[in-house]
This record gives C-alpha cells, structure tokens and sequence, in this order.
C-alpha cells in the first residue's frame, strides 16, 4: 500500500501522462483534509467518546463528503453514492 502512490507517480511520468492540475495546491490541500486529517480527528475523538458513536461518525464520512461537494461546488450527487453509504452503515 504504501509504495502504491509513488509506482503510480513513476508510471505515468514515464508515460508521459502526469499532468498537474492548475489548482495543484487546493487538489493537494484536499488530499491532506481527506485522507490525512479527518482520520488524525477521529483518532483523537476515540478517546472521548464511545467506541459505537465513533463508528457511525466514521461511517458518515462519505455522506459529509458528497454533501461538501455539493455545498462546495455545486455538484450533483448521485443517489447510488447515499445508497451505498447506508449500506455500509449498516455492515
């Protein structure tokens, strides 16, 4: 897992296909409060709140993030998205 991302990195500079979106910082920016931060909070919260109410913020995470996306840049979410949230809610 962890030498997935620089492989993928290598890949598509040999290829020739990496290509930097404009916005390189905010994509970056993203990246840190999404995958980074938001597990770093949970972590931090499992010490003050039960273990169950833990599980279902975590759980809600990909809700937030559709509803952030929304909010954020107006894009439309696709049922299928909250439809599969429940169900893994519910696993």
């Amino acid at each position: 897992m962890t030498l997935a991302a620089p492989l993928l990195f290598a890949t598509l500079a040999a290829t020739k296909r990496l290509m930097l979106p404009a916005p390189w910082w905010f994509v970056i920016l993203l990246a840190i409060c999404l995958f980074s931060l938001n597990f770093v909070a949970l972590r931090n919260a499992a010490a003050l709140i039960p273990s169950g109410l833990l599980s279902v913020v975590f759980s809600l995470a990909s809700i937030f993030n559709a509803v952030n996306a929304r909010m954020l840049f107006a894009e439309k979410t696709p049922f299928r998205v909250f439809n599969r949230s429940v169900v893994d809610g519910l696993l």
